[in-house]
This record gives C-alpha cells, structure tokens and sequence, in this order.
C-alpha cells in the first residue's frame, strides 16, 4: 500500500543526519509534493479504481526509489 511505503520513506528520511539532508537540498514535503504532482500527471485508466491503482503503484515505486537512494547516505 502506498501509505505504507510512504512511512517507511518517512522513517528513512529521519535516520539521514541532519546535515547531509540539508545538503540533498530537498525535504521530506517537498519530495512528496512533487512526486504526487508527478503520479497524478499520469495517463489515466479505464476506470476510476484502475487509475487510483495506478497512482499507488507509481507512488509506492517513487518511494521504494527514494528509499534506495537515502540508505545511500547513511553514515
């Protein structure tokens, strides 16, 4: 679920030290606004449910993404 990818990349974002996260130059809201803008900018689907499928699917693999790259930082 996309919620719990979400925490997760939450979580992730909080264990980064607090100066290279000033250093990445984007925040925690400022990824999720853009990444949402992105999801949503998507071609629609047949239906409602498919095209909200499609949003989770897309936001959960951002957040996996975004997940591989913070672990990166880790000291």
């Amino acid at each position: 679920m996309a919620a719990d990818a979400l925490q997760r990349l939450e979580l992730t974002w909080s264990t980064i030290p607090d100066d290279i996260q000033k250093n990445l130059d984007q925040t925690y809201p400022k990824w999720y606004s853009e990444t949402s803008k992105y999801c949503l900018s998507r071609p629609t689907a047949n239906t409602v449910m498919e095209t909200k499928l499609n949003f989770n699917n897309c936001m959960i693999k951002k957040s996996e993404d975004k997940i591989k790259e913070l672990n990166g930082y880790k000291i």
